[in-house]
């Protein structure tokens, strides 16, 4: 598998395949809208909102241990996050 994945990325445009994006490049992704990367633990539970300016995290509360808490996510306007499932659905 690793000589697959290092086969595809020496292929131009591909040489961050399967590679984690930085936060530049989310950054550019984001527009003039913004990028959410949801981060889930047993500690605690964050959504990472990523804007063409800044980086701002928020810990989102009751959903730490739940892996699939973001179950259902609906779309995505400025800073909410519709139809976000917390531990009261499980």
């Amino acid at each position: 598998m690793q000589e697959a994945i290092h086969s595809i990325r020496t292929k131009t445009g591909f040489e961050q395949f399967l590679l984690p994006l930085t936060a530049f490049a989310m950054q550019k992704l984001a527009g003039s809208g913004a990028v959410v990367v949801l981060g889930n633990t047993a500690l605690r539970s964050d959504a990472i909102l990523v804007q063409k300016q800044k980086l701002k995290s928020l810990q989102l509360p009751d959903c730490a241990g739940y892996p699939y808490f973001y179950r259902g996510i609906g779309h995505i306007s400025g800073y909410a996050v519709n139809t976000l499932a917390t531990r009261s659905a499980y």
